[in-house]
């Protein structure tokens, strides 16, 4: 009996996701004319059940299977004392990319406006079948607050899993990603709390948002209208989250993802915080508010 099978005799949600796992099939690719022309070294990646392709790749790509990783994640999860039950599973773009879930831990401190900020700690497995992601673990976090979600890539690792045979070797070193990803929630809350601490005047944040956007704001009135309504929104943003948490870099910070979760274009599709426009602003904001407390 494998992992899999195991876990699900008491946990329903292992079960649900198994059910929903595709296999991937790598097949070669025809021009479809005649033998004048030839695809010597390509091959598409597709769901076992058919449909379009998931990625082109050439003959010694190998992909791990979907149920491969979720049977290491798992175990390793289990091994790392989390509530299975609260596992998730998410197919991005169609099923090129691929993400499992479960929340590991709350990260939590009194802001300066005396309110207890609270946020969810998500620990996150990635892979893809596009032919260019890899397989990684990273950090994600959904503050309570204002229901602001990023994907933190400053916690990302690039898993040790590889297609061999049988899984020991699979799930060990999952299992050390796993608790090499987990030890940054400490340090993850010591950058809340830091940013919670250095304040921000008016000239900082126009130049905040100048450094993630690229918007000269001195030139403001001579911006077209959608860079515009962006500037001013995201100025309401920020506005919301001073008041909510005070006028802090950690305020600034949020200020961003509250605007890329809430009212960025393209913000209500669920991979945009993942693998769109909302994951690289996130990460240039988180990037550019670093430098700013050096």
């Amino acid at each position: 009996m494998n992992i899999l099978e195991n876990i699900a005799k008491s946990h329903q949600a292992v079960q649900t996701i198994e059910n929903q796992l595709f296999n991937v099939v790598k097949m070669p690719l025809y021009t479809g004319v005649d033998d004048k022309f030839k695809i010597e070294n390509g091959f598409g990646l597709f769901k076992e059940s058919g449909g379009n392709q998931l990625g082109i790749v050439g003959k010694d790509f190998n992909s791990a299977q979907p149920k491969a990783i979720f049977e290491a994640f798992c175990d390793a999860s289990l091994q790392s004392g989390f509530d299975i039950d609260k596992l998730n599973y998410f197919e991005m773009k169609e099923g090129k990319k691929i993400r499992f879930s479960i929340p590991i831990a709350k990260v939590s401190f009194t802001n300066v406006r005396g309110v207890e900020d609270t946020t969810n700690v998500i620990l996150n497995v990635q892979t893809g079948y596009d032919g260019n992601t890899a397989t990684s673990l990273y950090l994600e976090t959904y503050r309570l607050i204002c229901t602001n979600g990023m994907k933190k890539t400053f916690t990302e690792f690039k898993a040790k899993f590889r297609n061999t045979n049988g899984n020991e070797g699979k799930i060990a070193g999952m299992l050390a990603d796993v608790t090499k990803c987990v030890s940054q929630v400490e340090k993850l809350e010591e950058m809340y709390i830091r940013l919670n601490g250095v304040k921000v005047n008016q000239k900082a944040i126009d130049k905040y948002i100048q450094s993630v956007f690229g918007y000269d704001l001195k030139k403001y009135a001579d911006l077209g209208k959608q860079s515009i309504a962006i500037i001013d929104k995201v100025k309401e943003c920020i506005e919301w989250e001073f008041n909510e948490s005070g006028a802090t870099a950690f305020g600034l910070f949020n200020g961003i993802t509250h605007y890329t979760n809430h009212f960025a274009k393209g913000h209500e599709n669920s991979d945009y915080l993942f693998t769109e426009q909302g994951a690289r602003t996130n990460d240039k904001a988180l990037k550019e508010i670093l430098v700013m407390v050096k």
